[in-house]
């Protein structure tokens, strides 16, 4: 049971310390290289990308928001040996004021999270498509 508790600890301090812009506390929550799919979302292709890589351009692309808030849910976690794996719901909120009033977009979705995998499965978005599109509508800000 200590080991589900500190895979969640790990998972939610992803969105803790992304909210909080606590950028080097985010990067030691990930192995060197991580593989990354936000296809659902932006298009592309998965891709394996250093960690450090990863991390800034979450500093670029979360940095043009005035606040964002993630929330995260439903944990549902499996221990194998030295592999864990988890299903985790997210809702995840951007906002910055903008002059026509529509000023948050955002993301549900849910996705596996292990120490070198991180898969972001969009379920549902609304909200101003131009702030998603500020941070570049094919994902530019994700690292390639």
């Amino acid at each position: 049971m200590a080991e589900i508790q500190a895979l969640i600890d790990v998972i939610n301090g992803v969105a803790i310390y992304a909210d909080l812009r606590q950028w080097d506390r985010l990067r030691e929550l990930y192995a060197d290289e991580v593989a990354i799919d936000y296809t659902s979302l932006v298009g592309g292709e998965p891709a394996q990308v250093k960690a450090d890589a990863l991390i800034a351009s979450w500093k670029i692309g979360l940095g043009r928001y005035q606040a964002t808030q993630h929330l995260l849910g439903n944990h549902r976690v499996s221990v194998e040996g030295e592999t864990a794996q988890a299903l985790v719901y997210v809702q995840a909120t951007h906002w910055l004021p903008q002059p026509d009033g529509d000023s948050t977009w955002t993301v549900h979705g849910g996705g596996e999270w292990r120490i070198t995998r991180h898969v972001f499965t969009a379920t549902i978005v609304y909200g101003s498509r131009v702030l998603l599109e500020m941070q570049g509508v094919k994902g530019e800000w994700l690292p390639t």
